[in-house]
């Protein structure tokens, strides 16, 4: 699996992250904002009377989506926060335009959070925690800096044969390419390896939160879709919006290139043919402190 690596530190997210924050911004802020939307009407963003911590909030798309529709009391703090610098900067320049002095964006741990517990009523991350080196610290955590009834939820990525966002390029990746170093092991040497759909399991996060200490956890799925009409915009999202990817796609002949931009256009367009959106699934799971 090209998404198959070791466990990163939190200086190797802080510095991946760093360099993935304007393209993030550029081609992936949508699909995630939209997923985001959706948790806090779910969550009941409008009752929240202490406060609404975003773990991992990326360049703030989300959290300004969310302000921007009133889904929250204007006397309700609202922190954005995210492990790289530079997401925060480019949040901190979207959340000014809202002109909300109850906002805040901030570089923070979810793994030891800045705050004091009990800080808030609700706590919420999009496509982090399978991120994290140690989700069950950042699941701890975030539990501690929740009100006694307060509401955690998470989104991380779904299954892989309904994220074909991915799925497909990882499947050209390894035809042209080959299989990649550690190939989907468990481990590379003495290091630990997993996948970004490593927590795809319902009954392993009911565990974790169980474990962390919330007292009620449940889930469902969602679909993000991006907006693909062809196979050849789908390519140009892929090579554009993947800095690893683009990396390894020009380290490779100019033959090797034109099969690797061409298998991911055929492929993807079969699927457009056929009915299916390009997207990737989310599983969200929903936690009661």
């Amino acid at each position: 699996l090209w998404m198959t690596g070791r466990i990163p530190s939190l200086e190797e997210v802080t510095i991946k992250w760093d360099e993935f924050a304007p393209i993030f911004q550029k081609y992936q802020q949508k699909q995630s904002r939209a997923l985001a939307f959706t948790m806090a009407c779910t969550m009941e963003f409008e009752k929240a009377t202490v406060g609404i911590l975003e773990v991992g909030g990326g360049a703030g798309g989300a959290a300004k989506a969310i302000l921007s529709a009133g889904l929250v009391a204007p006397d309700v703090p609202f922190v954005h926060s995210d492990l790289s610098p530079k997401m925060v900067e480019l949040a901190q320049e979207d959340l000014n335009q809202l002109a909300r002095p109850m906002t805040q964006s901030l570089v923070a741990n979810g793994q030891a959070l800045p705050f004091e517990d009990a800080k808030f009523d609700r706590v919420f991350g999009v496509l982090c925690l399978q991120l994290t080196p140690d989700p069950d610290a950042m699941l701890r955590d975030s539990l501690r800096v929740l009100t006694p009834g307060g509401y955690a939820g998470w989104a991380v990525w779904g299954a892989r044969d309904k994220s074909p966002m991915f799925d497909l390029r990882d499947r050209v990746m390894s035809e042209v390419v080959g299989p990649p170093s550690g190939g989907g092991a468990v481990t590379q040497g003495s290091q630990p390896v997993r996948t970004n759909f490593h927590l795809n399991e319902e009954d392993k996060l009911r565990t974790m939160g169980l474990a962390a200490g919330y007292r009620d956890v449940v889930f469902y799925r969602q679909p993000m879709i991006m907006e693909c009409w062809s196979g050849a915009s789908y390519a140009h999202f892929i090579i554009n919006a993947q800095p690893e990817t683009r990396r390894t796609v020009e380290g490779l002949s100019p033959e090797k290139q034109q099969a690797f931009v061409q298998a991911l256009t055929t492929y993807s367009q079969e699927l457009l043919d056929s009915g299916i959106p390009i997207g990737m699934e989310a599983l969200v799971v929903l936690m009661r402190k």
